[in-house]
């Protein structure tokens, strides 16, 4: 079972949007919209990690705990 931090943000980035494990210093995708960038970030729900989505801002739009 994940650590209870183990979180995904979907976050905008420089030309994009990005898939970044917390705590991580690099992305582990680079996507060039937002809905790609989410469906891709899915998996890792399914997986057992909470997925945080970000607006354009930086701001927490949504958080979809792995057990929701």
């Amino acid at each position: 079972m994940p650590e209870s931090k183990s979180r995904i943000h979907i976050i905008k980035r420089l030309g994009g949007w990005v898939v970044k494990k917390e705590g991580a210093e690099r992305a582990t995708r680079r996507f060039s919209t937002r809905e790609e960038a989410i469906s891709s970030a899915i998996e890792y729900r399914s997986k057992g990690h909470d997925l945080v989505i970000h607006r354009r801002d930086g701001t927490v739009e949504k958080w979809l705990k792995r057990d929701q």
